[in-house]
């Protein structure tokens, strides 16, 4: 009886049921309004049936991710939020071509379904980018560490799918990006809002040479636009 109770109360916890909300309960009736009219007046039931069961499962289960990080080890998760900041600096430091050659490996503390900490790893890796070099696409899974020794450390390995190579996040350094004076005099112009026209008049330039510069600027910083390469700017120190 005891594990049927313990049953019950995991089903509860792990699914919506106990933080719906007046909205969730709103559209769960919907859901099943129009699986009344789906099934019991078979009005458009390969049109209602697949709505009606989306809605109430989206407004019943569990956010997966919000589920997942509330297993994490307290202890734990500031730690790893940190490796995925340095770790998707040093990514994007990289040219858009080679962001897809690393795979992120780390272990942490999972609490089981018997309310235990174990140790689990996780692989993440990018598999698509949008076209602005953002990733948008991450496969990642998550399995039992075949090593269960007691440890509070956080650990985390990148390795680089295309020659094998592994690292350290806290080894990695971001390159330091090396623009020219008057690169950098256009970069902080670009930052103010100024147009192309405006930087040639104030720093006595042509049009031409300025647009010279903005390309360089973009190659260096890897990135597309002007706005990507204010953000690099800021994010690398060039710019305050």
């Amino acid at each position: 009886m005891d594990g049927f109770m313990r049953a019950l109360a995991s089903v509860w916890t792990d699914s919506g049921f106990a933080s719906l909300t007046w909205e969730n309960i709103v559209m769960i009736l919907v859901g099943l309004v129009l699986l009344y009219l789906a099934i019991a007046k078979e009005y458009e039931p390969l049109l209602l049936l697949p709505i009606a069961f989306g809605d109430i499962m989206a407004n019943t289960l569990e956010k997966q991710g919000d589920y997942l990080e509330s297993r994490f080890h307290p202890d734990d998760f500031a730690r790893l939020e940190q490796l995925q900041i340095n770790l998707s600096k040093f990514i994007y430091s990289l040219p858009h071509e080679q962001r897809n050659d690393y795979c992120n490996i780390y272990s942490f503390r999972l609490m089981n379904a018997k309310q235990q900490y174990i140790r689990v790893i996780s692989r993440q890796q990018v598999l698509e980018q949008s076209l602005n070099g953002k990733a948008w696409l991450i496969l990642g899974n998550i399995e039992i560490a075949p090593n269960q020794t007691e440890t509070d450390q956080v650990e985390c390995t990148v390795l680089n799918l295309k020659n094998g190579e592994m690292f350290s996040p806290t080894l990695v350094s971001i390159p330091r990006i090396h623009l020219t004076q008057r690169e950098l005099e256009i970069l902080q112009l670009i930052q103010k809002g100024l147009l192309s026209k405006e930087i040639a008049h104030n720093l006595c330039i042509s049009i031409h040479t300025v647009n010279i510069h903005r390309q360089n600027l973009l190659h260096k910083l890897g990135v597309q636009n002007s706005i990507e390469a204010i953000n690099a700017g800021l994010k690398s120190g060039i710019l305050s």
